[in-house]
């Protein structure tokens, strides 16, 4: 990714506090300063202020593990997607399978033997566009199995236009079992 952003002219600053955005120039908390054309800023991921102040934990709610997700506190507060402190990262996809552990939690609260097939692993693909042009978007593909310890990664560093036809076919895929619905 970082050849592409490289030929594409595409500066990548992380972990950095803005204290001040200009017209063209962005200025750090520690001073450094940044032109831009462009500026695509991603604001942190924090959980709704309530949760630590109803002593739910500090910046995301505690949980007991990432398969029990309730409370250390209390047995009847489940925690799940973003608001929830799990050592994985924030995305749809571990938000969507800690709501069927939070899910499969309950029906055993309620005494119920069903559970839902889950596991804490992704495919990520990132759309890096055509610099020449051409109308085939393509994408690199990534992957996090985080059911092993400690988490096995995949990455492929090459750009393919397949990997932007599984993305699709995923998100589709996705929606409908989100939605029930099919294409």
């Amino acid at each position: 990714m970082s050849k592409t952003f490289e030929q594409a002219k595409i500066q990548l600053v992380t972990n950095q506090e803005i204290a001040e955005i200009g017209e063209k120039e962005v200025v750090t908390r520690s001073g450094e300063r940044h032109k831009f054309d462009l500026l695509a800023m991603l604001e942190p991921n924090r959980a709704p202020s309530f949760i630590s102040e109803a002593g739910l934990g500090e910046n995301f709610a505690d949980v007991r593990s990432p398969q029990d997700l309730r409370n250390p506190k209390y047995d009847d507060i489940l925690a799940v997607g973003d608001a929830a402190k799990l050592p994985f990262p924030k995305n749809q996809e571990i938000a969507f399978e800690s709501s069927l552990f939070a899910a499969n939690k309950i029906m055993e609260m309620e005494g119920l033997s069903e559970k839902i097939s889950v596991q804490y692993a992704f495919v990520g693909w990132a759309y890096l566009g055509n610099l020449e042009g051409k109308l085939d978007t393509l994408s690199l593909q990534f992957s996090l199995d985080l059911t092993s310890s400690p988490p096995k990664p995949g990455k492929d560093p090459q750009p393919k236009r397949e990997y932007t036809t599984q993305k699709d076919n995923w998100e589709q895929a996705y929606l409908a079992r989100l939605f029930g619905y099919k294409v």
